[in-house]
């Protein structure tokens, strides 16, 4: 019992510590305040979209209303072999800006391939002529400052990519609410490791990168035989080369808005999906800080359950829950002050228990269960 108190006792301190590193990491990130010049850089945004006919008018107007002169970016939407109208929302909207590619004309034989998103994205980048490759979702929603904000900080800093924020629209419901909770969490970490100079994660809905830097590392060779993982996967391929050539944008403007899972079941089976990626992961302090993560809510859930056997295992569920729960508080406040989304905090407390339990099931089921996406089969 000794050696076992001794082991939640670590854990539970290294996890405490690992949110405390967040923090100061966030905090020492610069907002960034965009130069009045208006920038020169030749830009594409590349769009991947499978049945999408709801919301991809959506986006491209956002994209054609964007304040960066129009002569330098374009907008390439590569059709994922849709099912729905699609391609036709994008083709009745007759702009010179905006390029169609089907990726049926890029890969006839699709039977071979396991992550179309990649492909799609890789034919997108081969057909596009910007010197910057901006990467987005046909589900989002940006400001008429987006684009000008990121090229601003791309010439400003000469970095080789850029990660960022990404925030949800529908913060109605219950379970939307906590999404967007812990998607503050995610984008605070995401931005306090970049400034740390460890990439740890990243979003493919808000990213950008040098065309160059994207052929210098091999695209998507060697990752490909993932399903997912177009964003994180790729940014470890560059972090090996560049690490501090990765910069974490600190901007309102630069904030893409998506849509959270509409139900319970779709919420897992994207963090099952999101979970699947970690396998692909050869970093190995990724590899190790979710190793501590993985087993540090294990044991939670195993001390919560013995503790309806044993007092003694309740103690070693509410310490460990009480230092989680003080550490990631003031990392959630720090983050928050950049989203000034303050009503989510109400959700802060009962999250602590929900979020444990579904992050053992997403982990565990990442190894057994291959979620659907979009009628897809993840690996």
């Amino acid at each position: 019992m000794m050696w076992y108190t001794i082991i939640v006792l670590c854990f539970s301190i290294v996890y405490f510590l690992m949110f405390v590193f967040y923090l100061i990491g966030w905090m020492r990130i610069p907002v960034f305040i965009p130069s009045s010049v208006h920038g020169s850089t030749k830009v594409s945004v590349i769009i991947a979209a499978r049945n999408e006919e709801n919301n991809i008018g959506n986006i491209l107007q956002d994209l054609l209303a964007q304040t960066y002169p129009p002569e330098l970016f374009r907008i390439v939407v590569v059709n994922d072999f849709s099912e729905d109208r699609t391609a036709s929302v994008v083709e009745q909207l007759h702009n010179q800006r905006i390029s169609l590619l089907h990726l049926k004309n890029y890969l006839p034989d699709k039977s071979i391939i396991t992550s179309f998103k990649k492909k799609a994205l890789e034919y997108g980048i081969e057909e596009s002529s910007g010197e910057l490759i901006i990467t987005t979702d046909a589900d989002c929603r940006l400001n008429q400052e987006w684009l000008k904000t990121i090229v601003g900080f791309y010439e400003s800093k000469h970095c080789h990519m850029i990660v960022a924020p990404v925030a949800f629209t529908d913060r109605t419901g219950l379970l939307q609410r906590f999404q967007s909770l812990e998607l503050i969490g995610l984008i605070g970490i995401t931005g306090a490791t970049l400034q740390w100079n460890i990439p740890t994660i990243c979003n493919g809905a808000n990213l950008a990168f040098k065309k160059e830097s994207f052929y210098q590392v091999g695209g998507y060779h060697s990752i490909d035989h993932a399903s997912s993982g177009d964003d994180v996967l790729l940014m470890h391929k560059i972090a090996k080369l560049r690490s501090k050539d990765i910069l974490f944008l600190k901007n309102k403007d630069a904030i893409c808005y998506t849509i959270p899972q509409d139900g319970l079941i779709s919420f897992l089976n994207q963090r099952i999906r999101w979970a699947s990626k970690f396998k692909y992961y050869d970093i190995w302090y990724i590899n190790i800080t979710q190793g501590i993560v993985f087993v540090f809510y294990l044991l939670l859930m195993v001390n919560l359950f013995l503790s309806f056997f044993e007092d003694r295992f309740f103690y070693l569920f509410l310490m460990p829950l009480l230092l989680k729960i003080i550490s990631e508080f003031i990392f959630y406040c720090g983050v928050n002050k950049f989203f000034k989304h303050q009503k989510l905090l109400s959700l802060f407390l009962p999250a602590q228990l929900l979020h444990p339990l579904y992050v053992v099931i997403s982990g565990v089921g990442s190894l057994f269960y291959k979620p659907k996406w979009k009628g897809r089969k993840i690996s």
